[in-house]
């Protein structure tokens, strides 16, 4: 997966920087000067697989585009506690306002990365993989499906455009699984793959014999 560019994500950091930041950060504009410099530094406080770094970057540069950023540590690489992640060169209202924005996105990333990581380790030896959901946080998507990429992940359809996976009430309203997968590819002929989620060991039958590409088998594990 690629990293998610600036305008991806431009429209996220700028809500997430207004929500925070609001009309302005009063208290570092009361105890800084306006026209004062200093480097701030990122650490990691515990072990995980890093996830994020460009995200420094973009939100700084989104506040000031003076702000420099030096990162340290690679895009899916493993780190220990204490690990320097970045340090970053600027205006420390901007630094200290942008702080929080930074480490919240950062943490999230990070964390859903970590705990992929942790669950395609538990699997390496198979031939299972890791899949994502859309059952992320509005907004978040593209970086919760790269954070799992990052780990090692797998990632599923980005959203109802871009995959065919037809549920329990398309079923029900289809008449069935091999009437709503004909309606499919009479309409989308071999345009897009097409998943069918199943309940029962007679709908996995329906769903080969209707031509389903993947079959997901919902809360089968019993």
């Amino acid at each position: 997966m690629e990293t998610p560019s600036y305008d991806e994500l431009s429209p996220l950091i700028t809500m997430a920087l207004k929500e925070d930041i609001g009309s302005g950060d009063i208290t570092s504009n009361a105890i800084f000067e306006e026209y004062h410099f200093t480097r701030a530094r990122i650490y990691s406080k515990g072990e995980g697989v890093f996830c994020g770094g460009f995200l420094i970057e973009y939100i700084y540069h989104t506040m000031d585009p003076t702000v420099s950023v030096t990162l340290y540590r690679s895009e899916g690489a493993a780190v220990k506690k204490d690990d320097v992640i970045a340090d970053i060169e600027g205006n420390v209202r901007t630094l200290l306002s942008g702080e929080r924005t930074v480490l919240n996105f950062l943490q999230r990333t990070c964390g859903i990365a970590t705990r992929t990581a942790r669950m395609v380790s538990i699997v390496r030896d198979t031939n299972i993989k890791i899949l994502d959901t859309r059952k992320t946080l509005p907004g978040f998507r593209l970086l919760d499906k790269y954070a799992v990429w990052c780990g090692g992940g797998t990632n599923h359809r980005m959203g109802l455009y871009d995959m065919v996976l037809i549920k329990d009430n398309h079923i029900k309203a289809a008449g069935g699984i091999l009437q709503a997968v004909e309606l499919i590819k009479r309409a989308y002929d071999k345009r897009f793959v097409i998943e069918v989620e199943v309940e029962t060991l007679n709908q996995v039958q329906e769903a080969v014999e209707a031509g389903a590409d993947i079959i997901m088998l919902d809360n089968m594990s019993k």
